[in-house]
């Protein structure tokens, strides 16, 4: 399956999907998003297919990048595959992973700025 990513911005906040997989390509297309003021970017895998440790890592890569750049991360709609293997694997502790789209948006809309 080809992977493709669409992304919105709005609220000061990039909101992109993900479907198919989680490949490398991702980390540039959040990279672009960071050409506008963001206070975060929201990653939408409701049509992701299975995470792997390649999609994990490369998930994880992005977080980084984004604490570098004070751009909180939230992660949205997993399937409960996927939502359990980052539970068992403790990425959870890691990434903020929500239920919904609305809670990705509003767990980094109500935290505080770290600028």
């Amino acid at each position: 399956m080809k992977t493709i990513y669409t992304h919105r911005i709005e609220n000061d906040l990039c909101i992109i999907n993900v479907i198919g997989e989680v490949r490398e390509d991702l980390c540039r297309h959040v990279e672009e998003c960071l050409t506008h003021y963001l206070k975060g970017i929201v990653i939408n895998l409701n049509n992701m297919e299975k995470l792997n440790s390649t999609a994990a890592g490369i998930l994880v890569q992005i977080e980084k990048k984004l604490q570098s750049y004070q751009v909180k991360l939230a992660l949205c709609e997993l399937s409960t595959a996927n939502l359990r293997l980052f539970q068992n694997t403790l990425l959870g502790q890691i990434i903020n992973v929500c239920m919904t789209e609305k809670e990705a948006i509003d767990s980094i809309l109500n935290t505080p700025a770290s600028r």
